[in-house]
């Protein structure tokens, strides 16, 4: 029992100091995994085996889920897809709009009419 929650603790910490790297810079473009692993004072492939272990995503994925989810809110406030596109650190529309279909199973334009 105190392994699982020591484990528990660890992850949630984890998880606290990546999203707080994560808010400060995503809407950045340029932002790479490496930029994240050195902002968290580690190399990329610690941050790769932590990002595994405590979220069974890859650096990239988290990145990439953070954003469209950061997406998500956006439109529900009213913003255009192109908008939003920019603001959360996608640099081109076409692979938001792939990226946000994958991941919600809606265009945008499909989940703005829903909201």
């Amino acid at each position: 029992m105190f392994a699982q929650f020591h484990t528990l603790e660890q992850k949630q910490r984890f998880k606290l100091k990546l999203d707080q790297v994560v808010q400060s810079e995503f809407e950045s473009p340029s932002l790479k995994v490496n930029d994240i692993a050195a902002r968290l004072y580690m190399c990329e492939r610690q941050l790769s085996r932590y990002t595994k272990r405590y979220l069974d995503m890859t650096p990239v994925e988290y990145l990439r889920k953070y954003r469209l989810t950061k997406a998500r809110k956006m439109l529900q406030q009213g913003l255009s897809a192109k908008q939003v596109t920019y603001s959360v650190g996608f640099s081109s529309y076409s692979y938001f709009a792939r990226c946000f279909k994958q991941e919600f199973g809606y265009t945008t334009k499909e989940f703005r009419a829903l909201h």
